[in-house]
Formats: C-alpha cells, sequence, structure tokens
C-alpha cells in the first residue's frame, strides 16, 4: 500500500467514525426531543429511531400537542444537549472521546439544515414553526447561522479526529468528502436498494454533505491558524487508538436503535 495512501487510513477511518456517531446521536436526540413534546401534552406516542434515515414519531397525528411546539423541541433539545455536553468536555478534550465533542456542531448544522433548506419540505419542523407565525426570513437566517457556527467549530475541532492543518488542503478535503459522505451513501444505498425510497429524495443529503465537507475544509486551515494552535492541542492519543474508538462508538450507536429502538 503506498505511503500516502495508507496515512489517510486511520484518519479518515476516525473522522468518518467520528462523524457517525455525532450524527446518528443527535437525530435520537432530535426524536426524543419531538417524543418529550408530545408526552407532556398527554399524547400516547412512541420513538422509532433508524440509523439509516427513517427515524420519527409514531401516533403524532392523534397528538393534541401544538405542532410548533413539537418541532421547535426536537432541535432544541439536539442543540441544548450537545452543547451543554461539549462545554462540560471541552477542559478534557485531549482525552475525552471527540466523537462527544463532535456532537455540538454537528447539531449546529443538523438543525441549521431544518431551518433553511427545511423551509421547502412540506409537512417539516420549519414549516410548522413558520405556521405559528415567526416570519420566513428570520427562520432562514437563524438556519444559516446555526450551519456557519456549526462549519467553523467543526474545522477547529478537525485535529481532535486525526486530521492535521499540515496535510494540504487537497489531500483534506478528499480526506473530509469521504468521512462525511460515507454515512450519507450507505443511507443512499438503503433507502434506495432495501426500502425502494425515493432516489431523488436520498440524493439530496448526498449532495449536501459534499458542499459541507466543501466549506468545512475551506475553513480548516485558516479556523487553525486564529484558533487552533491556543484551543486545540495536537497531542492526542496515537491514531489507531482514536480511530478505534471512534468506530466502537459509532457501531454502538447503530446496534442499539436497529435492535431496541427501531
Amino acid at each position: 500500500m503506498p505511503r500516502g495512501t495508507r496515512g489517510l487510513i486511520l484518519p479518515l477511518l476516525g473522522l468518518f467514525s467520528t462523524f457517525t456517531f455525532a450524527f446518528i446521536a443527535n437525530e435520537g436526540i432530535h426524536e426524543a426531543g419531538h417524543w418529550l413534546a408530545h408526552r407532556a401534552y398527554g399524547a400516547s406516542v412512541r420513538v422509532v429511531l433508524d440509523p439509516f434515515g427513517a427515524s420519527r414519531i409514531v401516533g403524532a397525528e392523534n397528538s393534541s400537542a401544538p405542532p410548533a411546539v413539537t418541532s421547535v423541541a426536537g432541535p432544541a433539545l439536539s442543540v441544548l444537549f450537545s452543547g451543554v455536553l461539549f462545554f462540560a468536555l471541552w477542559r478534557w478534550r485531549r482525552s475525552a472521546p471527540a466523537a462527544f465533542l463532535f456532537m455540538f456542531p454537528v447539531a449546529l448544522i443538523q438543525e441549521g439544515v431544518t431551518f433553511s433548506l427545511g423551509l421547502l419540505t412540506p409537512g417539516g419542523d420549519a414549516s410548522h414553526v413558520a405556521a405559528w407565525g415567526i416570519p420566513v426570513p428570520l427562520l432562514a437566517v437563524l438556519g444559516v447561522g446555526l450551519l456557519v457556527a456549526g462549519v467553523a467549530i467543526l474545522g477547529l475541532l478537525l485535529p481532535l479526529a486525526g486530521v492535521s492543518p499540515n496535510n494540504g488542503g487537497r489531500r483534506n478535503l478528499i480526506l473530509i468528502g469521504a468521512a462525511m459522505i460515507g454515512l450519507m451513501l450507505l443511507r443512499f444505498a438503503v433507502s434506495v436498494g432495501l426500502r425502494s425510497g425515493d432516489s431523488l429524495e436520498a440524493t439530496v443529503p448526498l449532495v449536501f454533505s459534499l458542499l459541507l465537507a466543501a466549506a468545512t475544509a475551506a475553513v480548516f486551515a485558516p479556523v487553525q491558524r486564529r484558533l487552533g494552535v491556543r484551543l486545540v492541542v495536537m497531542e492526542r492519543a496515537p491514531a489507531i487508538f482514536r480511530a478505534s474508538g471512534g468506530l466502537v462508538l459509532a457501531v454502538a450507536v447503530i446496534i442499539l436503535q436497529l435492535s431496541i429502538l427501531n
């Protein structure tokens, strides 16, 4: 195996597993927020979690909870929970699993999509909030703001997953792109291949993950130059431990959702 390729494998595995865990765990917390809001109004609902994109609340059509309230509850819990975890672990960022720290910027990005691109989805969280009387332009600004903040923090944390700003722009673009699109490719394959889902609808997350990877790679070096030296210390466990630790967490959350909460 060429030396350059060999040097990409462990960082790629570490970043892919870290991103996968953060993305799937946040989706679960998001759905838990919806569930809690329905339950607060006495509705008999249950949550179904699916790491491959079919997470949902069952029985919501019989709930008396205002749609705007339940729609806000999902994003709010996701951002709040991951934010508290992020700031609680920041002091121990050299030893804490990077996947837990990554949950916060990934949640910001996920909910940024909810309140920006999600405005184009009838029946989605953003449309329910807009129907509550919140101006659509304000929601769009909120969504874009969350996206920008998420990408910037993600660029700050990448060294904790084994990505070095010294790799060069092209190498890091390949690394970040492959890691972020991996989960979306898997979800696309399951949706279209095993569930006969809408291929066009399943393609949108793929395209967005590429745009997200490009944006993250673009801000990585500038963010590291300005903040990374002071805030993120590169002295971490060897790459094999970072990769295996993230992989264990990613596999664990997938198994949990498939075996217990699906």
